[in-house]
């Protein structure tokens, strides 16, 4: 928060080949914060130099207990580890994407494969819009890119290499000391749709993740895990 995805036959991951289009697929991650001892430090470290901050360019004054309080609030927010489900469905040419947890919807977009559209939904009303349209690609950003073809893995069948994303985009949250967002994955081209179906990446990259952990450069303790459980095209 701080810093600021049906049906006769399935071809199932194990049998995949070639990439072949496909009409109708659902592919299941789960989504998690992983925190390390020193990423807690890292935070707790972060956030006094924050309120630090804050407390000399302000006017205002807060209590000790009221600081704490909030401070409390955040890092509760900020190292939650507790589990997601994000669902990605093509259907023809709409790609859903959507995350419960608790069973609770918490995101509900349809994603725009070529121009990078991003469209918000309240469940199960799918056809009015909540806010407008966001364009991910909009500011056309440079974007670092290493390709490791050398470090493959399969992953549920699926022939993947490490490709690492720096995206080279001025933060909404400059004044903040997190350093660059950092995206390691393990993509696919044996799944014909673009990086942006799953993760908000103001680029377009035609591989598919199957894996991705993302973490700031300076706070390389906290890291937000997306991992494919289920895959099913039809």
């Amino acid at each position: 928060m701080l810093l600021l995805t049906l049906s006769i036959s399935c071809k199932t991951a194990n049998k995949v080949s070639n990439p072949a289009p496909f009409k109708e697929a659902m592919i299941v991650f789960e989504k998690y914060t992983d925190v390390s001892e020193d990423g807690k430090k890292q935070v707790d470290i972060l956030f006094d130099e924050i309120i630090s901050k804050a407390a000399s360019d302000s006017n205002q004054t807060y209590s000790k207990a009221e600081i704490l309080l909030f401070k409390n609030m955040v890092l509760a927010e900020m190292l939650n580890t507790k589990k997601s489900e994000v669902t990605i469905k093509v259907q023809n040419d709409s790609i859903w994407r959507y995350q419960k947890q608790d069973g609770l919807f918490i995101e509900y977009n349809r994603i725009e494969k070529n121009n990078g559209l991003l469209h918000f939904y309240s469940y199960p009303n799918t056809s009015i819009e909540t806010r407008p349209s966001f364009n991910l690609f909009q500011k056309n950003i440079d974007c670092s890119i290493e390709i490791h073809k050398n470090l493959r893995k399969k992953v549920l069948g699926y022939d993947c290499y490490k490709v690492i994303l720096i995206p080279k985009v001025e933060r909404i949250d400059a004044d903040i000391p997190l350093g660059d967002r950092i995206y390691e994955m393990y993509v696919t081209e044996q799944i014909e749709l673009p990086t942006h179906t799953l993760i908000n990446i103001g680029k377009l990259f035609s591989f598919f993740p199957l894996e991705v952990i993302s973490y700031d450069s300076n706070l390389k303790g906290l890291k937000e895990i997306h991992k494919v459980v289920k895959i099913e095209v039809h």
